[in-house]
């Protein structure tokens, strides 16, 4: 009888060819290695100029994914309180201050994410994601900064944000046109 040739193990090989990356990428010219990691941020997962900078200048900063929003029966703002509770590990008070809202309202806004939920949020990749600070502009809702943020930041076509948040097209039309009265901007989406 032959033996069996014994493979690599997922991880054995997962590391095999991370130590070959690293390998190769020792031997080039890091600018040319970080214009394509960028290259590559844009490419793949439509990252912006802006939100490339955003992830150099803010190295702790927070992104939500946005299928947060799609997959749960909850509020933007209930899904991001869960999210940053529950996955995050941070107090109420911690995301109260990150969020520019009152603790007690924030913990309001947390037990009603688990009723509506009644359990775990459900969590799925995404390419796109909002930093933490958008939710802290004082004048707009939750909803109008996530509209707000991928409208101005991403470029995305209203109808294509309400696909990504799973709500009717003239909803997201009127969150952002009220966000943009709000803001002092002109009313036509």
């Amino acid at each position: 009888m032959k033996k069996k040739k014994e493979g690599k193990s997922n991880g054995e090989t997962r590391l095999a060819n991370e130590g070959a990356l690293r390998r190769h990428l020792s031997k080039q010219n890091p600018t040319k290695v970080l214009e394509t990691l960028i290259q590559q941020l844009k490419v793949d997962y439509q990252f912006s100029d802006d939100d490339i900078l955003a992830l150099v200048n803010k190295e702790d900063e927070i992104l939500i994914p946005v299928s947060l929003f799609t997959h749960n029966p909850c509020t933007v703002l209930q899904a991001t309180v869960k999210f940053l509770k529950d996955e995050r590990f941070l107090s109420f008070s911690e995301i109260g201050k990150q969020l520019n809202r009152n603790e007690r309202s924030i913990w309001g806004t947390y037990k009603g994410a688990s009723e509506a939920l009644g359990g775990n949020l459900i969590l799925r990749p995404s390419k796109l994601f909002v930093p933490m600070s958008v939710f802290a502009k004082e004048q707009l809702s939750a909803l109008e900064s996530v509209v707000t943020f991928l409208k101005e930041h991403h470029h995305l076509q209203l109808s294509v944000i309400a696909k990504l948040l799973s709500r009717d097209n003239r909803t997201i039309w009127t969150v952002y046109d009220r966000a943009k009265k709000k803001r002092g901007g002109d009313s036509d989406a």
